[in-house]
């Protein structure tokens, strides 16, 4: 299919309405295997809007279809998805001799490509089983862009709190920032002796993780 064909199915048939400019350029690029730097030097747009407006299409196509998809899979999941309806399209008149619509046959198709497995553990930061508990992530996101930020995540077990910082995660490398995973589970006990030696212990270990050089004070 042409990128023309596809920005077209895309908006009828699966997002239901019509994509914005820089979305289109997006698709359609991605669709042509460009790079955002290079979509950014024919459009006149900044990598980083593209690569914000390329993330949220993703994640619409991913929510519309069921399943996920990123810019490195998308010509595969949507030439498996579009290449029925062509095919459905194609045989429209044959298919309306016999008596049956043939939004039937793109509702069928819809419904297969929706079918999903109930996940369990903590989800990635896309998924669609993720259920949001507004304002949480809001408040969130915004207290990780503060300058000294400080988050506590409490609740119980299996409520969600490992897939929230995977979200907050991703959100963070989004903005550029650099991330440092400790587990103090994993920690010698004696580590927490004495607040001296667990503030050296994280200085060094946070240090060493973001190729630092920790220098201790006098």
């Amino acid at each position: 299919m042409e990128p023309d064909e596809v920005l077209l199915a895309i908006e009828e048939r699966l997002l239901k309405r019509k994509l914005t400019p820089a979305e289109r350029i997006v698709l359609g690029q991605t669709w042509n295997k460009q790079t955002y730097e290079q979509m950014a030097k024919q459009s006149g747009y900044g990598d980083a809007h593209l690569k914000d407006t390329g993330y949220k299409l993703w994640r619409a196509i991913s929510q519309a279809l069921g399943q996920r998809v990123t810019k490195k899979s998308l010509l595969f999941v949507l030439r498996e998805y579009l290449q029925p309806l062509s095919r459905s399209s194609n045989l429209a008149g044959t298919v309306s001799t016999l008596g049956i619509d043939h939004k039937t046959i793109d509702q069928t198709i819809v419904q297969k490509s929706t079918q999903q497995q109930y996940p369990s553990g903590p989800l990635p930061p896309d998924s669609l089983f993720y259920i949001e508990r507004p304002p949480n992530e809001d408040l969130a996101y915004s207290e990780i862009q503060r300058p000294g930020g400080f988050l506590r995540i409490k609740a119980p077990q299996k409520m969600g709190k490992t897939s929230l910082v995977f979200r907050l995660i991703e959100t963070a490398h989004r903005h550029n920032y650099q991330t440092v995973h400790l587990d103090l589970q994993t920690v010698d006990q004696t580590v927490f002796s004495s607040i001296d030696k667990f503030l050296k212990w994280f200085c060094t270990r946070s240090s060493k993780a973001l190729n630092l050089s920790a220098k201790r004070a006098k």
